[in-house]
């Protein structure tokens, strides 16, 4: 089985002693563990449930769900090989998964629950967010130019007559679901709880949640049930991620908040699920996947501005 990869991304010519203050925040456990099993199991098997815990036959689930864009077939591909000076190459030849990317992780109660609750509204989501860029590339610049530019193009976006409660709590049940295990859910209850129909709530610190625009070229996966570690300005972070076009998300799970990951949306936990309303949303992001690092969302412009930086 693959295990989940704990990395520390840096540029190769940073400051040894700044490097060893970032790892003395992180907690020795993280990096020593070895508990994780496959992020998203290929084949049937008898485990507990990513959301509720419970024991049970696993059943398939789609993340995002296939409405949303999602049952296409996909290809995966790990390795040093997928890169060229940390810039996505677009290489092909990885592990092939035919009808869109899924694991059997949740047992079918939650499946069904998930699926017939929030499943609807995420695609509604993923439909919006898919005329933004679309509108981007009709009525401003196309996305490729965008890609080349080193300044962020800011979208403001309004999304009605939705339901922002329904809409988190499928993103929390995805961030469950690539999370590794049950132990998430278990470390934070609240999660747990929300995904299964629970009470509105404010999220107990200093968990997160972050949207924003989604590009591509392709999409990008960080689990495991310490998320993965990302550093930036000496600051070092847990995040999951799961980044699928139209939508770019992250849940922090450790560290302070950062703007950088993307737009705030944590909030939407204290709404309803059956609470219908509409959301401004400013300053989004169109996002990019060009980097191996989780959050790292940067343009090509904006990789190759600051390379050119670090080289003067």
């Amino acid at each position: 089985m693959e295990k989940s990869r704990y990395t520390l991304v840096h540029h190769p010519d940073a400051d040894p002693a700044e490097l060893a203050k970032i790892l003395e925040q992180i907690d020795p456990k993280i990096l020593a563990s070895e508990d994780h099993g496959e992020i998203l199991p290929r084949a049937r098997h008898i485990g507990p449930c990513r959301i509720c815990g419970q024991i049970a036959e696993l059943t398939r689930e789609h993340i995002p769900p296939r409405s949303a864009f999602n049952k296409e077939r996909v290809e995966f591909s790990e390795g040093d090989e997928l890169f060229e000076d940390g810039l996505l190459t677009g290489l092909s030849g990885g592990r092939k998964i035919q009808g869109g990317l899924s694991g059997y992780v949740l047992c079918e109660s939650c499946n069904n629950f998930t699926g017939t609750r929030y499943a609807r509204e995420y695609q509604e989501w993923a439909l919006r967010a898919a005329g933004c860029l679309r509108d981007i590339h009709n009525n401003q610049l196309s996305l490729d130019t965008i890609n080349q530019m080193e300044e962020e193009c800011p979208v403001d976006a309004s999304f009605r007559d939705i339901y922002p409660g329904r809409f988190i709590r499928q993103v929390i049940s995805m961030m469950l679901c690539i999370s590794g295990g049950p132990e998430l859910g278990e470390r934070f209850p609240d999660l747990r709880d929300l995904a299964l129909g629970g009470e509105p709530r404010r999220l107990q610190e200093p968990l997160r949640i972050y949207f924003d625009l989604f590009a591509g070229p392709g999409g990008r996966t960080a689990g495991g049930q310490f998320g993965q570690i990302v550093s930036r300005e000496s600051t070092v972070r847990q995040v999951l991620e799961l980044s699928y076009p139209p939508l770019a998300l992250v849940m922090l799970i450790n560290g302070p908040p950062d703007r950088n990951i993307g737009c705030d949306i944590t909030f939407f936990t204290e709404s309803d699920a059956d609470y219908k309303t509409g959301v401004d949303l400013s300053d989004l992001r169109v996002c990019f996947n060009n980097s191996i690092a989780p959050t790292d969302f940067r343009t090509i412009g904006q990789i190759m501005a600051n390379r050119d930086c670090h080289s003067a």
